[in-house]
């Protein structure tokens, strides 16, 4: 017999889904045929597979099962990924279900390939190094990234720890309750604040996106976005800009600045190379800012705003306007 205790990550969950994801061997057919005949209960009564589970339930196989591996990956790689990204990603702020990183540029936020580390992966290390996370739970939950940052973008990333975490994290942004703030350095002398609005098209075989500035219906694929900013300096041709974002859709700051005539310094996609040649190295974009509402269910995180600082690599020395 297997007899699994019910966390908070998993209360909620439906039944089929939970054990689909602790077992490899039980689909959806096997596990119906088992609770018709109570080879699977929980708390010892017979339930059907869409019944939803809660913390301290009792589920029990009287089958044979043969739990999931995770995804081919071993607790000691992610043990690994925490030793080996620990120096460029900090922590800026941290409670029960929720922890700010300040990620450097060059991390990935989430990997693109299975030999990848990623901040995800540092995230799972660092909890399973403190004790805080057991092996056997990361087929229920797994903590992530609730907001991404491109590659070469640093700054605040927002993570989950805990199912509770994710959920509360996904409503906010959802939302858009969160606001997120970005330093960009670029290029042109930029002297009021601004709006830019419009709609972006990916394409997936370049990893790239357009920008469409008018207000012209969507095309199929197209995603509305919209950012605001204001200049904070100005220093030789550049100008430092906060950026509010209030959509948040992949590439977005840099492809919308490049098009209104403002391409972020060091953006190898959406940039100015011929400037760039022989003048810097390295993305100038981070997010500064990390604003939360007045939302009692954030506990100590209500109202907080969280910031990181422009990291010293950029080495700009700024006059302020």
């Amino acid at each position: 017999m297997i007899e699994l205790t019910i966390d908070a990550d998993a209360a909620g969950k439906r039944l089929d889904r939970y054990l689909a994801g602790r077992f490899e061997d039980l689909g959806v057919g096997r596990i119906n045929s088992q609770l018709r005949r109570r080879g699977i209960t929980v708390n010892r009564k017979k339930v059907h597979a869409d019944h939803r589970l809660e913390q301290g339930d009792v589920v029990r196989l009287y089958c044979e099962a043969v739990p999931r591996r995770i995804a081919g990956e071993t607790i000691e790689e992610y043990r690994a990924a925490y030793r080996g990204l620990n120096e460029s990603i900090g922590i800026l702020y941290e409670d029960a279900d929720v922890l700010i990183a300040d990620k450097a540029a060059g991390v990935l936020s989430q990997r693109a390939r299975p030999s990848d580390m990623s901040v995800n992966e540092w995230l799972i290390g660092l909890l399973l190094e403190r004790g805080e996370l057991r092996a056997d739970t990361l087929g229920t939950f797994r903590p992530g990234v609730c907001n991404r940052l491109d590659r070469n973008t640093s700054g605040c990333i927002i993570c989950s720890k805990t199912l509770a975490g994710a959920r509360g994290m996904s409503t906010l942004i959802s939302k858009g309750q969160v606001g997120k703030f970005y330093s960009a350095l670029v290029y042109g002398d930029v002297r009021t604040p601004g709006e830019l609005n419009g709609s972006l098209v990916k394409d997936a075989h370049t990893n790239t996106v357009t920008v469409d500035a008018g207000e012209a219906v969507l095309q199929d694929g197209a995603r509305k976005v919209r950012l605001t900013y204001r200049p904070v300096a100005h220093m030789s041709g550049m100008t430092l800009l906060e950026v509010r974002l209030h959509t948040g859709k992949t590439h977005q700051i840099r492809a919308q600045l490049s098009a209104a005539g403002y391409p972020i310094v060091g953006d190898p996609k959406y940039g100015d190379r011929e400037r760039d040649r022989g003048r810097v190295r390295g993305q100038r974009l981070h997010c500064t800012r990390l604003v939360f509402p007045e939302d009692k269910s954030l506990g100590e995180l209500m109202g907080r705003e969280i910031v990181s600082p422009i990291p010293i690599s950029w080495g700009v020395e700024v006059r302020a306007i």
